[in-house]
């Protein structure tokens, strides 16, 4: 293993730069408002047959499918309001310098799923890391099993914030 300044005066190449890389969880209320889009369609395709018919159950049905619209379209809001503030919070603390550098030799390198569900788990300079695809963050996730770049042995340098790594480099 070599010593850490020899670690710090090799090459690197980046891999991943959360201040790059900028938002991306903004997909996870895709589903959720296009969900909001159908079900307002049928409210509003609902209310004019109950118009023109003066069905009361057709009106029932198109009051339910716009309460559901309204609740899709609130749970989309609440996803994107999640993952912005968390991203927001990871791209703060980069760009205020509240990261701290981890340089080292992976090691006790455990590859995530290729579904992508079971953790990937490695060791650098005594400091654990562990992430999954199928968890929604914008901090490097990348697995193995999907063409990450971490493996056993080999050499990094990380910024990282709260566990999350927000700024990758390979070393050679």
């Amino acid at each position: 293993m070599m010593a850490e300044p020899l670690l710090n005066a090799l090459s690197s190449q980046l891999v991943f730069d959360l201040g790059r890389e900028g938002y991306r969880s903004w997909h996870i209320a895709i589903l959720p408002l296009c969900a909001a889009g159908a079900f307002a369609a049928m409210s509003l395709l609902s209310r004019t047959k109950a118009i023109r018919g003066r069905d009361v159950g057709v009106n029932w049905y198109a009051r339910f499918a716009g309460m559901l619209a309204g609740m899709a379209l609130l749970g989309s809001a609440f996803l994107l309001w999640i993952t912005w503030t968390d991203y927001q919070r990871l791209r703060v603390a980069l760009s205020a310098g509240r990261c701290h550098v981890v340089v080292g030799t992976v090691t006790d390198f455990r590859p995530g799923d290729q579904g992508g569900h079971a953790r990937e788990r490695f060791r650098v300079a005594n400091e654990r890391f562990e992430y999954s695809e199928s968890v929604i963050s914008d901090a490097f996730q990348r697995t193995a099993s999907h063409g990450g770049p971490i493996h056993e042995g080999v050499q990094v340098r990380m910024l990282v914030y709260d566990g999350a790594i927000l700024r990758l480099e390979i070393l050679s």
